[in-house]
């Protein structure tokens, strides 16, 4: 699909139906107009500019159930997972399906997301936002908590595991004997308690856990003779941590 991308807020555009979506308002397209990439609209006083949906703008276009991992984080996780075209890897904690969405994009059309999530509306919201964002990776959806995953039946050995759930720890065991040696499980938490429960857990478990931090993004108004930093925004989001996963092996030299 494409979408439309606006200073306040944005939209996408169903071909099939001619329609322009934009939040909870619809606006139907004159079937002799063909919109291309680039061209503007105006619509209700504002400017949009039709592009193809990217990631990235997940933020003001995706579809919303539950809270999302904006771009500024989900990007870098993405980066630091290391997973690239085909690969198999496991998310829990989908909610609007931001993260799986640039998860998406990374693995292409030969790679697996197998997404766990207790809320059955999830999936829903995550293939609608694929066809928004163009992805089409494969994803198999399991509604369940990730505690009752059977993952002794786990055929697969997953290239990166993604975490955004309130209590990681408790699955950490579970999980890695699915994870390849030398691969990452990547989780994301708001709070303190979250990440030392988390860390100390992984540390137990014999992990190598590589770090911990946060992003804070900070936009700029831009202005003749008045540029200066936007006062308002989200500067806290949550803590990313990444681990990855040793074999038994210490090589003294």
């Amino acid at each position: 699909m494409k979408v439309l991308l606006g200073k306040n807020k944005g939209g996408y555009i169903d071909d099939q139906k001619n329609l322009i979506f934009l939040g909870k308002e619809e606006f139907q397209i004159p079937f002799n107009i063909s919109l291309r990439n680039g061209d503007i609209i105006k619509l209700k006083g504002f400017n949009y500019i039709v592009s193809s949906g990217v990631p990235y703008d997940f933020n003001s276009v995706g579809i919303r159930g539950a809270q999302i991992i904006n771009s500024k984080d989900s990007s870098s996780i993405i980066s630091a997972s290391g997973i690239g075209y085909g690969s198999i890897v496991l998310e829990s904690g989908i909610g609007s399906g931001a993260l799986t969405t640039q998860i998406g994009k990374a693995i292409g059309k030969e790679g697996t997301i197998v997404g766990i999530d207790r809320d059955r509306n999830t999936e829903m919201i995550v293939r609608k936002n694929f066809k928004i964002f163009n992805v089409d990776a494969n994803l198999e959806f399991h509604c369940t908590d990730i505690n009752d995953y059977d993952f002794d039946s786990e055929k697969r050995v997953f290239d990166a595991v993604f975490l955004d759930i309130p209590d990681p720890w408790r699955c950490l065991r579970n999980i890695i004997g699915t994870v390849k040696f030398g691969s990452r499980i990547i989780t994301y938490l708001p709070n303190y308690d979250q990440v030392e429960n988390t860390v100390l857990e992984m540390e137990n478990l014999g992990l190598y856990v590589l770090e911990t931090f946060e992003l804070i993004k900070r936009n700029l108004l831009v202005r003749k003779d008045a540029t200066r930093p936007d006062s308002e925004g989200i500067m806290h989001t949550a803590f990313i941590t990444i681990a990855i996963k040793k074999t038994s092996q210490t090589i003294q030299i």
